[in-house]
């Protein structure tokens, strides 16, 4: 793979030539997988040579025919009529994911457990597909509120649920949050995305519809993955707290949106995924990822309603399907709220990073429900 041409009088001097002794015969199979072609680095590419399989496993998940029937597991709703006609991921999708399993673990110092990491799959698809459903409901309506279209426009995954690539986007993400469960992942996600080459698969499943930038997605993923998992450990501190204080609870704790963006601001990653910089003084950050990164942090936030809401109430009897889908449009209008209340704030600090900080210190402004007066018309 390493050819030169050269012109009458032309020279090239090559030098820190080294001699390497193919003692497992590793450079043999990485010449003929290579058939000539030129590599920016040898030990690269052995190392994508050996992490092949994963990545192939990886692809393979992600075909078409797979996300089609992920897709038609999340929209599809079932006749009422028939109560056993209940849609289910396809035992196909099962097997590839838990020979996708087996192969990450190969990689993992961490033994993972195929039948839990398959089960937290299942279960967070079970909950986006409960979302979507009521989500789906309510913008088919003839008659639909201005703030759930506007809630729509903006969600990476909305009601259409379209093969996109925000829907690939979304389930790599749900995919590598449970490969990436343990805590302790959380410190170094980064490594060990960058040391099983991650970037590469992902990236030849985004480019199937490249519209923006690859390596900007790359880095968005791999700090939702951060979120979660920071996520994950302050929900399993508030179980272990066995006598928690009766408090009003602040906005901090009432919406999950606005605690991420609180945390995840304080972040190295995230300052340099936003480009913060200085200029002039003032350090400023970029409004375009931060709208991205607030908009994927809130549909996470939105697909894992229907799965709190459950188990804060599971000991409180059968709820009414019309009291659930209540009270989960009711979260997502804070939720929604929150967003364009962070917007706002992102906006009146001027992209200032050092203002908006402060900013976020402040509780949310309370919404002050009004009812329009109307005269009543005196019988004569």
């Amino acid at each position: 793979g390493f050819r030169i041409h050269l012109f009458g009088y032309q020279y090239r001097v090559c030098l820190h030539f080294r001699e390497v002794f193919d003692s497992d015969g590793r450079y043999e199979k990485l010449y003929y997988l290579l058939n000539g072609k030129g590599v920016s680095s040898v030990d690269e590419a052995l190392k994508e040579m050996e992490l092949l399989p994963l990545h192939s496993r990886y692809e393979n998940f992600f075909s078409y025919d797979n996300m089609e029937k992920i897709r038609s597991y999340l929209t599809y709703k079932p006749d009422k009529k028939k109560k056993e006609a209940e849609i289910s991921i396809p035992g196909k999708i099962d097997n590839e994911l838990k020979l996708l399993i087996t192969e990450f673990s190969k990689y993992s110092k961490e033994k993972k457990s195929g039948e839990k990491v398959e089960k937290k799959f299942h279960n967070q698809l079970s909950s986006c597909r409960e979302f979507l459903q009521i989500w789906i409901a309510h913008n088919q309506r003839k008659s639909v509120t201005k703030w759930i279209k506007n809630c729509d426009d903006i969600l990476p995954l909305n009601s259409k649920v379209e093969t996109n690539r925000e829907y690939l986007t979304f389930i790599n993400l749900i995919l590598l949050k449970q490969l990436f469960s343990k805590k302790s992942d959380r410190d170094k996600i980064n490594i060990f995305f960058d040391e099983l080459l991650l970037s590469k698969p992902v990236t030849n499943i985004l480019e199937r519809h490249s519209d923006g930038s690859i390596y900007q997605r790359i880095e968005l993923i791999k700090l939702l993955l951060t979120a979660f998992l920071f996520e994950k450990k302050k929900a399993e501190k508030q179980k272990s707290d066995r006598a928690p204080k009766v408090t009003e609870k602040s906005d901090t704790e009432k919406n999950n949106t606005l605690s991420s963006i609180r945390v995840l601001i304080t972040e190295k990653n995230v300052n340099n995924f936003l480009h913060v910089n200085e200029y002039q003084g003032i350090t400023y950050f970029n409004k375009e990822r931060f709208v991205e990164l607030l908009r994927w942090v809130m549909l996470f936030n939105l697909i894992s309603i229907p799965d709190k809401f459950k188990s804060i109430y599971e000991n409180k009897g059968q709820l009414k399907k019309a009291d659930i889908n209540k009270e989960v449009m009711k979260i997502t209008k804070e939720e929604f709220e929150a967003y364009t209340e962070l917007i706002d704030k992102a906006d009146a600090s001027g992209y200032d990073f050092n203002k908006f900080k402060l900013e976020l210190k402040k509780p949310l402004e309370a919404k002050v429900k009004t009812k329009t007066l109307t005269k009543r018309r005196k019988k004569t």
